[in-house]
C-alpha cells in the first residue's frame, strides 16, 4: 500500500493553494504516530524509515481526497469530529498500518489538527516576532500574578522532537504558555513530559485536560496574596 504515489511533492515546504503545509503535517503525524507506541501493533517496526514511507502515504491520500485544514474564525475545523473529511479518510489507514483502533480514531486526530494548527499558527508569530509578549495575566487560571514560562514543547524532549519532525530549535524554545507558578507545577504534577509534547502542546489543551480545567476553576477564585493564593473569604 505505501507505494501509491502523487503528482504532489508530499515533501514541499511551501504552502499549496489550499493553504495546506504538508512538511509541517508530515512531522505532526509523526510526531504523534512515534509517541504514542501503545496505539501501535506489536509487529510493526518503528524506524524512521518505516514510519515515513507510511505517513507519506497519508500524505498523499489527503492531498487526493483535497482535504484542507484551516482555521475558521479561530475556531478548529475539527468541530464535528466523526464527520470531518480528515478523519474520515484516514480512519482505515491507521488501523491498517499503525494499529489505531476505530473507537481511538477521533481523538488522535483532534490531536494532531490541533498540534498542526498550532504549528503553523507558531511559524507565523515565530516569522512576525522571535519573541512572545507575556501576557499580563495566567493563562491558566487567568489571575494578575508573577509568571513563569512553561515550554509546551517540554525541554526534556527537545533532542527527540528534532529528531523525529520538522519542528526548529527556536520554535520549540519559543513555543511558551504563560502560567503562575502554582498552575505551572500543577501541569507537571498531572502530565509528564512526553504528554506533554505529544498531545498538550497548545493553552487551548491544557485547559480542555480535566483535571487542569477542575485546577484552573479553582485556582481562578482565589485571593491573590503575595505571589501565591489564598482562598478568597
Amino acid at each position: 500500500m505505501p507505494a501509491r504515489t502523487s503528482d504532489d511533492d508530499t515533501n514541499d515546504d511551501a504552502d499549496d493553494d489550499r493553504g495546506m503545509n504538508w512538511e509541517t503535517l508530515r512531522s505532526v503525524l509523526i510526531l504523534h504516530l512515534s509517541t504514542s507506541r501503545p496505539h501501535l501493533k506489536q509487529d510493526i517496526d518503528i524506524d524512521e524509515e518505516v514510519d515515513g514511507e507510511n505517513v507519506d502515504y497519508l500524505i498523499t491520500s489527503l492531498q487526493e481526497e483535497g482535504v484542507a485544514l484551516v482555521p475558521k474564525d479561530g475556531e478548529l475545523t475539527l468541530s464535528e469530529p466523526e464527520a470531518h473529511p480528515f478523519r474520515n479518510v484516514l480512519s482505515p489507514l491507521l488501523e491498517e498500518l499503525f494499529g489505531i483502533q476505530n473507537g481511538e480514531v477521533t481523538f488522535f486526530c483532534s490531536c494532531v489538527i490541533d498540534a498542526y494548527l498550532f504549528s503553523t499558527r507558531s511559524v507565523q508569530a515565530d516569522e512576525a516576532s522571535p519573541t512572545q509578549r507575556k501576557p499580563a495575566t495566567c493563562e491558566l487560571c487567568a489571575r494578575p500574578m508573577p509568571l513563569t514560562a512553561h515550554h509546551l514543547y517540554p525541554r526534556s524532549e527537545h533532542s527527540k522532537l528534532l529528531k523525529r519532525t520538522q519542528l526548529s530549535k527556536a520554535q520549540l524554545q519559543q513555543t511558551l504558555a504563560f502560567l503562575c507558578r502554582p498552575c505551572h507545577s500543577a501541569v507537571h504534577k498531572m502530565l509528564d513530559a512526553p504528554t506533554l509534547a505529544r498531545e498538550y502542546a497548545s493553552v487551548e489543551r491544557l485547559i480542555a485536560h480535566e483535571g487542569l480545567a477542575r485546577w484552573a476553576a479553582w485556582a481562578g477564585k482565589q485571593r491573590v496574596v503575595g505571589k501565591g493564593l489564598r482562598t478568597a473569604r
